[in-house]
């Protein structure tokens, strides 16, 4: 028992019909995988550069404000709004840049912080050595940029986007010069209207540009009605940083960052007295740790393309791979369709006369109706002969298929040869009252012994399936031969004809033929390098042979 269940168990699986979806979903479930892997470690990279470049460019803005802070300290009073006006701009580039919250304290005392939402600063001055900085009052006087063409160059909602291509990575930089993402806009300012005594602005003449700054693609007055104290200003270069402070506020305080002895200063020098601070200041910030930041909310356009290139390139390796895999096993399915049918095809048809040949030869055996006994032999030798022939075809067909031939290669005359084969199919022609006529002349220089084999079957099967008291018309040309026939055989699909076992109306067993002859000749024409076209047109059977 136990044996058995073994042999049971360990029994060759049954050899079933691929399907290309399955296989190409298996593969593409593979490479996904791995393509994802290796695309998670890409951006793992890229955010890590990230969020470096913002860590260094945090600390590099706040040494810029600490720096502030030294000269504005150090300044006499006749210089110290001066140098406090750098100071805010300082802080309002931190804010910008970090979108993070920070506030200089003197003691306990808060010296400036940073506002919130969008903040905007200009450079005015005529001398770069002595900047002098101006800021946006109050970002409603951009209403009009907000509204035009429905807010497509909002310059806030622009900002995250320009603001960011210089530390993010090179392919949002790349995305946008091709334009797979929306384009950006950034606002140049034509004029602005100063307060010199609170160093705000409102805005003028808007210019819009493409974010590179090579295409203007609009214009819009945003001038309101203001009073006497504000100047007109007319830019002629526009050092200008603008965008997003974000949303918080003191209570995200995450660092204090108080300045060392190093740079402490007397404030005796500007006191007039001998008092000394070894910290006098502390800056007070937000921090982001981008490291923890998901990288999709990081690098949401580099995570997008990257993903999707990793799925689009797994794809496209799985499509190769399904697609060897598919007809890998398709070809072993065929082999074993193939030789399942044909061995199918063979055993019935040599079935039918061997069971034909068991009557006999009972009859013959027990002397039924003795005075038939001529009938039962060659009854016998009929169907012996009949599988005889039936045998020699499947061998001829084997060795056709197998391509074992050594072609001998002459020229020779085409309508000789066919008329040789009509000749020799003559007594089969006569049976039926069938009449051949052959028009043409033509010469090829091939293999006669594969064209004769090629003929010798055509003819057989004209022979064997042509209707009865009917011409078949053989053309021969320069370019091959056609052969043409009326028959009554009900034929679906021409195309099947070739392959061996293959029968007109599929009906198995009879003596006409075994269903090899067209495919002998196919495989002899195609070993002698030519082509066997078959077609159907009604009750028309034709069998064209092209060199």
């Amino acid at each position: 028992m136990g044996n058995g269940k073994k042999r049971i168990k360990n029994r060759k699986k049954t050899i079933k019909k691929p399907k290309f979806l399955p296989e190409l979903l298996k593969f593409f479930a593979l490479f996904l995988s791995v393509s994802l892997v290796a695309a998670f470690t890409i951006l793992a990279m890229y955010k890590n550069d990230a969020a470096d470049i913002m860590d260094r460019r945090e600390s590099e803005l706040r040494k810029n404000i600490n720096q502030s802070l030294i000269d504005y300290f150090n300044a006499d009073d006749a210089e110290k709004e001066k140098y406090f006006n750098v100071l805010e701009y300082r802080m309002t580039e931190y804010a910008v840049v970090t979108k993070e919250y920070c506030a200089v304290y003197l003691g306990d005392e808060k010296l400036i912080e940073t506002d919130t939402g969008y903040l905007m600063a200009a450079n005015i001055s005529e001398y770069p050595e002595s900047p002098y900085y101006v800021f946006l009052k109050d970002d409603l006087y951009l209403t009009p940029l907000s509204i035009y063409e429905n807010g497509k160059y909002d310059p806030k909602k622009n900002a995250d986007t320009v603001y960011s291509l210089d530390w993010k990575n090179d392919l949002d930089y790349i995305a946008l010069k091709l334009g797979l993402l929306p384009s950006a806009y950034e606002c140049l300012y034509q004029t602005i209207y100063v307060d010199y005594d609170s160093d705000r602005f409102l805005p003028g003449e808007v210019e819009i540009s493409k974010w590179d700054h090579r295409e203007i693609v609009g214009s819009v007055d945003c001038t309101p009605p203001m009073s006497d104290v504000y100047v007109k200003f007319d830019f002629d270069e526009r050092l200008m940083t603008a965008g997003y402070s974000g949303n918080k506020t003191e209570e995200d305080i995450f660092n204090w960052y108080y300045e060392n002895g190093d740079t402490s200063i007397e404030i005796g020098a500007v006191n007039h007295t001998d008092e000394f601070w070894e910290f006098p200041w502390s800056i007070r910030s937000s921090h982001t740790d981008y490291s923890k930041v998901p990288v999709f909310i990081l690098l949401p356009w580099a995570s997008t393309f990257i993903t999707g290139v990793a799925a689009v390139f797994a794809f496209m390796v799985a499509l190769v791979a399904a697609a060897i895999g598919y007809n890998h096993k398709k070809t072993v399915w065929e082999i074993f369709d193939y030789r399942t049918k044909t061995t199918a095809a063979m055993a019935h048809d040599l079935k039918t006369p061997l069971a034909a040949m068991a009557a006999y030869a009972e009859n013959l055996e027990y002397d039924i109706n003795s005075e038939k006994r001529a009938y039962y032999s060659s009854r016998i030798r009929e169907n012996i002969d009949y599988m005889s022939k039936t045998v020699e075809g499947i061998l001829d067909f084997s060795k056709s298929e197998t391509g074992d031939m050594k072609p001998d290669i002459s020229e020779f005359d085409v309508r000789e040869l066919i008329n040789d084969e009509v000749q020799a199919a003559d007594e089969l022609f006569a049976r039926l009252d069938i009449t051949v006529e052959i028009r043409g002349e033509g010469t090829v220089k091939s293999s006669r012994e594969l064209v004769a084999q090629a003929v010798r079957n055509l003819i057989g099967n004209v022979a064997k399936y042509a209707r009865a008291e009917t011409k078949v018309d053989i053309k021969i040309d320069k370019a091959g031969f056609v052969i043409t026939n009326l028959t009554d055989q009900k034929i679906k699909d021409a195309s099947k004809l070739k392959e061996p076992f293959v029968k007109g109306e599929e009906s198995r067993g009879s003596v006409n033929g075994s269903g090899l002859g067209l495919s002998i000749a196919d495989n002899s024409l195609a070993a002698a390098g030519h082509k066997l076209d078959i077609k159907v047109e009604g009750d028309k059977f034709i069998a064209s042979v092209r060199w």
